[in-house]
């Protein structure tokens, strides 16, 4: 997640299919929320952090890694204490 203080974000291209899936997997329903608040870039190619929040870039970091950690609470305690990887309908596969 680091990877979003840089002008060109989280990428796709720039990890293997199987990290990809663990990203969106772990991440993908907070990384489309933290797109409709507002917070990150969607595009063709991945995420990164919308202009206007680039100055608090830690933040935003932190919100999302924050979201995915409650998303990954949520799923498991709704599957009896089992983690479940969390995951949504991302435009990016």
């Amino acid at each position: 997640m680091l990877g979003l203080r840089l002008g060109a974000g989280v990428r796709r291209a720039d990890h293997t299919r199987d990290a990809w899936s663990a990203v969106m997997a772990r991440y993908g329903a907070a990384l489309v929320r933290a797109a409709r608040t507002g917070r990150l870039i969607v595009s063709d190619s991945g995420f990164r952090i919308a202009a206007r929040h680039r100055f608090v870039a830690d933040d935003v970091i932190a919100w999302l890694m924050a979201a995915a950690e409650n998303d990954a609470r949520a799923l498991a305690s709704a599957h009896g204490g089992t983690a479940v990887p969390c995951g949504s309908a991302i435009p990016i596969s």
